[in-house]
Order: C-alpha cells, then sequence, then structure tokens
C-alpha cells in the first residue's frame, strides 16, 4: 500500500513474457497490472487516464533506457489497470536512446548514449551492466487533474528471463545449432574436429581448400574430365597417372551455370536459356551491327541514306518532293510546269498579274469601292454592320463579346468582368450588365434531398465517370472518354511498357514486339530496344548494290539512284528563266516572274490585278452577300446570322442553329436578382444523373440522383446505411452504416483521408473487431488503425459504436460497447 496525494494505490506487478509470431525480438512486451484507489477508498475510474512508464539502469548513473505513453479508459474498471510494456507510444530516441526491450534487459556490453540520448543519463553518458543487474521500473499516472508518480520499483530475474532467448547475449539467430527434426546423438564436436573447423576457417586445412591456396598439394586419380576451367600446367612432365599436369579436362560449367555445348560448329556463340537454366549454343541471326559507309551513315541496324548518286540525300529529298508534287495544285513554293504553248495550267494563281486576265468570273481583290455592310477599297475592306445594323469601331479587349446597344442602335464590344474565385458570371436583367457576384440562394436546406432541388439533369455517375455534354443542355455519365472526345477509349491501366495502338476501331494497349535479333525490354515509364549480332558481310540486296558494310544506294522508289539524282539537281536548278517546258518555282510571297500567263483562271484572283473592277458584274458568296453595291453579312465563320432587330441589352447566342439576338434570361440562364420564369424555377437534371458543383475547376459538392449529397468525396450526407449483416463496408455507400454482424474481421473500401466515419455493430456476440482496407489503397491493423481505449472484446449481449477519423496514412478508432 502506497499513500499518494489525492490516492491510495494497491499495486501488484506480474512480469509475463509474450514472444508472438515473429522471427525477431520486436515484439517482447511485459504485462504490468496494478489498482489505484481515491483518498476517500473509491476506485480511480477516469475515462481517460495516461500512463508514462519509464525503465533505467540500477546504478547511480540512474541512465533513462526505456520511456513510453500509454492511454487508458478506467471506466468501469474498478480501478484496476493493465498494461503491457513495450505496446505503447515510445518516446524519442533522443531521450532514451531507442533502444528495444530486448537490448535493454540483455547484460552485455556496454550503454552508450553519448551520441543518441547524451542526457539520458544522471551521471555519465554510459553505462556497464553486471551479470546480476536488474532495472528499476517508474511508473506515473494521470487521470486529467495532474501527474502522479509512484515509488520506483526494481526489477530483478523475472523480467530477465528475457535473457533465456539468448546465450551469453548472442540471439539464436545468430549461433550455429542442429535442426530440431535432427538426432543429436554423437553430434558432439571432438577436439579434433574443432581443430580442423579452425584450419578450414583460417584456410590452413590441409583436407578442404580455397582454390587460390599456397597449400593445395593435388589429389589422386583425376583420370578423365573435372570442372576445372583451363588446364593446369607444370615445367615437369608427369611420372604417373593420377597427376594433373598435362591433361585434358572439359569445362561443364561457366560462371557457375551448366554449360552445354552439343552442337557446337563454326560461327556459333553461346546464350543463355532460361527455361533450361544453361548456357546452349545457337547460331546468331544475320543482324547488321557497327557502323554503316558508303552511300550510308550511323550504325547497324539503322542506318540513314547519306547520299544518292554523289547527290547529298537532303537535296534528293527536297528536289524529289518538289517534282513529285508539280501538279496543279497551287501552294506555296510548288513547282507548276509550263506546257510547250508557254500555259501554265493551275487551279489558282496568286501571282503578280503583269500581262492579261481572261475568262475572269469573280475577282475579289478589285480596285472599287464596295458600300453596305461591307465598305472600303481593293485592299481596305471594313464590316461595318450586321444585316443592315451598324457595329461600334470601338476595338475590343480580350473575351469581349458583341452586344447590342439600343440606345445608339448598334453592336458594340463588351467585355465581362473577371470574376474572383467562388463567384460566378450571372446576366442583371436590371442594368443589362454581365456582373460577378455570389452564388446565392442554395442553401444546406435547399440542397437537402427532396427540398426543391430537382436532381434530373446531370447522369448518375460512378466513381471516376466523366460528364458528357450531349448537345442538349443535358449531360450524362460515361466510364471513359471516347475517342472522338479526345480520350482513349479505355478504363485500364497500361502495364509496364504498354503503348496506345490504333486497331481500326479504337485503341488498344499493347507491347512492343521484338523482331528477330531485336530484344526489348518493358520497364516502368521506360523501353529499351537492343539488338544483337555481328555486322553484315556478303553482297547488298534489293535497293542496295555492292557488299556490306558499306553498301551503295542503287534504286528509290523504283527509279535508278541516278535518275533520281538528276531530278532532284533539276528541281533545285529550277529557276524563274521562261523556256518551254521549264520547272517554275512560285516563291514564298505567291509570285511568278513569267512574262505572260495566257491560263484561263478558273479560281479567284487574290493578287494585284492591273486597272479596275469597279463594275464587276459577279455576286459576293459565302458570309457576305450581295453586290458590290449592297453587301450583306449573312453569317459568321460560316454561321447563319439571324436577320431579327435586336433590342436593348440583347446580344447575339447560339441557339443551335444561327446567332440571334436574345437577353440571356430568354434561353434560361440564371441571372443576379433572379428571374421571372412565371413559374416555379428548377435547377438541376432531368434524368437519373447527379449533380455537381465546382470552384477552381474542383468538384467542391455532389448531390447523387438518390438524393446523398457528397461535399469534396469526405463524407456523405444521407441516412444511416443498412449493410444488412456485411462484414465488408464502402464507404461511397454512407458514412454511417451499421450492421448485424458481431465484430470480428471487417473490410472497408473508400476510406478517404480527412473523412470522419462511423460503424454501428449491432451483434451482441462478444469479439474483437479489426479493420482493413484495400481500395483505393491498403490500410491494415495495428499499423494504421489506432484505437483509443486499447482494441479489445466487445461486451457480450450488448452492441457497440466505432467512430473513425482518417488523417493521412492513420485512422484514429475511438469506440464504446455496453450498449443495451
Amino acid at each position: 500500500m502506497r499513500n499518494i496525494p489525492g490516492y491510495v494505490s494497491e499495486m501488484f506487478l506480474f512480469l509475463l513474457l509474450f514472444l508472438f509470431a515473429s522471427r525477431s525480438m520486436a515484439s517482447v512486451g511485459i504485462t504490468y497490472h496494478g489498482r489505484i484507489l481515491k483518498a476517500d477508498k473509491t476506485p480511480l475510474e477516469a475515462e481517460v487516464v495516461d500512463f508514462i512508464i519509464r525503465i533505467k539502469s540500477p546504478g547511480n548513473e540512474s541512465c533513462l533506457m526505456y520511456e513510453e505513453k500509454i492511454s487508458l479508459d478506467m471506466s468501469g474498471s474498478g480501478g484496476v489497470f493493465s498494461l503491457v510494456i513495450g505496446r505503447g507510444q515510445r518516446s524519442q530516441p533522443s531521450l532514451d536512446g531507442g533502444l528495444p526491450l530486448d537490448k535493454i534487459f540483455a547484460n552485455r556490453g556496454v550503454f552508450d548514449w553519448s551520441v543518441s540520448a547524451p542526457s539520458a543519463c544522471l551521471i555519465g553518458t554510459s553505462y556497464a551492466p553486471n551479470m546480476a543487474d536488474g532495472r528499476i521500473l517508474q511508473v506515473s499516472f494521470n487521470d486529467g487533474s495532474g501527474w502522479q508518480q509512484l515509488s520506483p520499483q526494481p526489477v530483478n530475474y523475472v523480467p530477465l528471463a528475457i535473457e533465456s532467448m539468448q546465450v551469453g547475449g548472442y540471439k539464436k539467430e545468430q549461433l550455429l545449432r542442429v535442426d530440431k527434426d535432427t538426432s543429436t546423438e554423437n553430434t558432439e564436436l571432438s577436439s579434433a574436429h574443432f581443430s580442423e573447423l579452425l584450419k578450414l576457417i583460417n584456410g590452413t586445412s590441409t583436407l578442404y581448400s580455397k582454390t587460390d591456396s599456397a597449400v593445395f598439394s593435388g589429389s589422386t586419380n583425376f583420370t578423365g574430365a573435372v570442372g576445372f576451367s583451363q588446364p593446369p600446367t607444370s615445367n615437369t612432365a608427369p611420372s604417373s597417372n593420377n597427376e594433373l599436369t598435362n591433361k585434358v579436362y572439359t569445362d561443364s560449367h561457366l560462371a557457375g551455370r551448366d554449360l552445354d555445348i552439343t552442337g557446337l560448329s563454326n560461327g556459333q556463340v553461346l546464350t543463355w536459356d532460361q527455361a533450361a537454366a544453361k548456357w546452349v549454343v545457337q547460331t546468331p541471326s544475320n543482324i547488321p551491327g557497327g557502323n554503316a559507309g558508303g552511300d550510308l551513315t550511323g550504325t547497324y541496324p539503322s542506318p540513314s541514306v547519306n547520299s544518292v548518286g554523289g547527290v547529298s540525300a537532303s537535296n534528293v529529298a527536297s528536289g524529289a518532293n518538289l517534282a513529285n508534287a508539280a501538279t496543279n495544285s497551287n501552294v506555296t513554293n510548288s513547282i507548276v510546269k509550263r506546257d510547250a504553248s508557254g500555259n501554265f495550267t493551275a487551279g489558282t494563281i496568286t501571282a503578280n498579274l503583269n500581262g492579261h486576265a481572261t475568262s475572269a468570273t469573280t475577282a475579289t481583290n478589285f480596285s472599287g469601292s464596295l458600300t453596305g455592310d461591307v465598305t472600303g477599297t481593293q485592299s481596305g475592306t471594313t464590316v461595318g454592320a450586321l444585316q443592315g445594323r451598324s457595329v461600334s469601331s470601338a476595338a475590343p479587349s480580350n473575351g469581349s463579346m458583341l452586344s447590342w446597344n439600343n440606345t445608339f442602335s448598334r453592336w458594340e464590344p463588351t467585355t465581362p468582368p473577371v470574376c474572383a474565385l467562388n463567384q460566378t458570371l450571372r446576366f442583371n436583367i436590371t442594368s443589362g450588365l454581365l456582373e460577378c457576384a455570389d452564388m446565392q440562394g442554395l442553401t444546406d436546406s435547399a440542397l437537402a434531398a427532396g427540398a426543391g432541388i430537382s436532381r434530373n439533369k446531370i447522369a448518375a455517375g460512378s466513381p471516376n465517370h466523366v460528364l458528357i455534354n450531349d448537345g442538349s443542355g443535358m449531360l450524362s455519365s460515361e466510364a471513359q472518354l471516347a475517342i472522338s472526345r479526345g480520350g482513349t477509349g479505355l478504363n485500364s491501366a497500361p502495364a509496364n511498357g504498354q503503348l496506345l495502338i490504333g486497331n481500326g476501331t479504337g485503341y488498344a494497349l499493347s507491347n512492343i514486339q521484338a523482331g528477330t535479333g531485336i530484344n526489348v525490354v518493358n520497364g516502368a515509364g521506360s523501353i529499351t530496344i537492343s539488338t544483337t549480332g555481328a555486322s553484315p558481310t556478303g553482297a547488298a540486296g534489293g535497293d542496295l548494290s555492292g557488299t556490306y558494310p558499306s553498301p551503295l544506294v542503287a534504286t528509290v522508289g523504283g527509279v535508278t539512284a541516278a535518275n533520281v539524282a538528276s531530278g532532284a539537281n533539276l528541281a533545285n536548278a529550277a529557276t524563274n528563266l521562261n523556256t518551254a517546258s521549264s520547272l517554275v518555282r512560285r516563291d514564298g510571297s505567291g509570285n511568278f516572274s513569267a512574262g505572260t500567263i495566257t491560263a484561263d483562271l478558273i479560281g479567284n484572283v487574290t493578287g494585284n490585278v492591273s486597272g479596275s473592277a469597279a463594275s464587276f458584274t459577279g455576286s459576293l458568296n459565302g458570309d457576305v452577300t450581295g453586290s458590290q453595291g449592297a453587301t450583306v453579312v449573312g453569317k459568321i465563320q460560316g454561321r447563319t446570322v439571324a436577320s431579327t432587330a435586336p433590342n436593348s441589352n440583347e446580344m447575339l447566342i447560339w441557339n443551335g442553329a444561327q446567332w440571334q439576338p436574345a437577353t440571356a434570361a430568354s434561353v434560361g440562364a440564371y441571372v443576379n436578382g433572379g428571374n421571372s420564369f412565371g413559374a416555379a424555377a428548377t435547377i438541376g437534371t432531368n434524368d437519373g444523373n447527379s449533380l455537381a458543383f465546382e470552384t477552381n475547376g474542383t468538384s467542391r459538392l455532389s448531390i447523387a440522383s438518390t438524393g446523398e449529397i457528397t461535399a469534396a468525396s469526405q463524407f456523405r450526407l444521407a441516412q444511416a446505411f443498412n449493410a444488412g449483416g456485411a462484414t465488408s463496408f464502402d464507404w461511397n455507400n454512407g458514412n454511417t452504416q451499421y450492421t448485424t454482424a458481431s465484430c470480428g474481421a471487417f473490410t472497408f473500401a473508400n476510406m478517404k483521408d480527412g473523412g470522419s466515419y462511423t460503424l454501428i455493430v449491432l451483434g451482441t456476440t462478444s469479439g474483437t473487431c479489426s479493420f482493413s482496407q484495400t481500395t483505393p489503397d491498403s490500410l491494415s491493423s495495428p499499423t494504421n488503425f489506432k484505437f483509443s481505449p486499447a482494441n479489445g472484446a466487445t461486451v457480450n449481449g450488448s452492441m457497440t459504436v466505432y467512430t473513425m477519423l482518417r488523417a493521412g496514412n492513420y485512422v484514429f478508432v475511438s469506440w464504446i460497447t455496453g450498449y443495451q
């Protein structure tokens, strides 16, 4: 019995050694039992009682060898507690040195804290134990009213049973021993055996020897093939058949691996056969290697063509491409061939025409002036009106839109305001302007399931689905993004080294296939391609002639190299000379410097035409229609503009078929200050999909088709989920769930960082709950799940509630049992 201020404690100590299923001593624990009574003889039964356990050396040095903290729930305990030393929260190594329990109870060597924890000792920084030394146990507790320290207690002999796991301080893993199922009869080492073992260790044994030992004196009866890598040699002739010298030895191993040279012939090489686990002979593939020469450059097996017929490959490619492209297409730097009559037959010629243009039906660049919506001269046209309605000449800024000003009867550029974080852009029906404002009207009650918020605008999604606009304002959910929308059409993760390969209808994940003599190694984020084989020899074939390793290019695409080179030289030498059948190059400005071009112009003249076409008879087509004196802009970028007259504060809005003047509210947009739809307003989805709200590009709040509300994937607002008798729980079904099963091994999915979860166990059979998670990451007890009070069995005949909070990779579990 010890008196403590405010308490009378009854302590009794049991030191029990627990060895768990581990091949190390890291699981050693010591059980400490006791009872605490208050001054009024009532037991201490606080809900949270903290204990600090310290183990110190027994001498005057009083070194702190071990310290940890354990928290217990002592409610209903009658003041009785049980601590397992070695299971609590260990102090920092800088305080006690961080040594394990099996080490601090071992009386071997010297404990030195001079580096790890220099302040651990009262005197000095080290402790040298004697063989019979015990330890000092010091326990303190705090029930919330302050720390109370129990008198130090010596720990002798019983805790030193840990030494029974050691021999002279050495663990069983450090000793030579006989297997437990082996007979130990006649296994004692004799003095001669021991001496021979020391000789073997020291390399002086005459029975066994290292391969380079100087004491090796040979062996007898070497009459056949043995596993030496090379035949032994000697300066003297053998005197008998059992000597080593001048024998023929064959090698059946290479680098310690089996060697099979069956069928070895000229030119073959050794390769490793993984399936047979041995070296075998193989004829190498005739794959080129080394540096290329002749008309080739680079290294085999992938050289490049450096020249063709004495002309550099780059000039040949340039000339051949230009010559092959000499068609009726009129693109920059194309080559157009002039026929024997001096005519060029091109679709559209944008050159400066110094000669005569005949049969021109249209002339978009003329020297006259346009009037109407489009005004100005040939070189300076201006669109000043749309459908006869004036457009302001004010310069627009980035992001401006055309808005109709009824006061001035014109279209004007209007720049929408830049909104702050979490604001929305909305139309003010009073001012007729777009403005930024915080989202209003969506209260917690409005977002609750069934509280006036329609959830039928967005399709019901599943985890990792994407939302797709179907073109009518509806959003639907897809498991993976289709190729037509910029995705891959796949929902599986690639394996190491896989690539997306088109298969005619979509993409497939596939590895690069190795051909003959090619080795492909697929790694994480890398593909290594290597080749094997020797440099090519012999005569070259195909488009090549000569012999390897320096062949010549004989043909290119079926045409002799000389003809290709000649064509390239002619194409590269094409100048502005105007002679029959010459090639004329069009310069970067689109001009041909020819004397006279007599071709019929079927296309449009977009260059400068001498003279004028102020009174052309043709009509304008495309976005601008009408005659020269009455142009009308009826389209923008090929899309129709309605002729309807706009009103004040209207803007051009695309209705799916054309641009038309309308207010934002008229097309169903929500505007600042509210709408007047003439009926109850609804925002949400009309199908079975969910509705999500996002800020900064990230979904913050989601309403499922069933009415559940999820905020940032951390919690779900819904009624408690009935899991039936399940022992596996998906927290996407709700953050509060209950099961009729009794405690046992429970498995979780989708427990997210920062989320709070409640599991109600309705089963009344006593058991201990253990938790683990498999998706989307792995969690397990006791590494990731931390219990307070310490995890244990539930009370038989009662229900239990587990409350869990995840922070990073830890899940903090509080639990209460005994509900009836």
